[in-house]
């Protein structure tokens, strides 16, 4: 099982034995800003939509279910 996670400082694919591949997000506040009001709108990021793809995932928000299973 693969898990897709996403913290405020970038997204993260994960299993039982730890991160398997990871997108971190610019380190700039108005970047992280943006991307977390994207997350507050229900919206799914570009990096996640880009990591997940073509991988049968695992979500843990409701907002990721077009991408795996929630």
């Amino acid at each position: 099982m693969t898990y897709l996670i996403t913290k405020w400082f970038g997204t993260f694919l994960c299993d039982k034995k730890g991160i398997k591949d990871k997108i971190i997000f610019p380190k700039k506040v108005e970047e992280i800003s943006k991307k977390l009001r994207k997350i507050d709108k229900n919206e799914i990021l570009a990096e996640e939509k880009k990591i997940a793809k073509g991988k049968e995932v695992i979500v843990n928000e409701k907002r990721l279910s077009k991408l795996g299973e929630y």
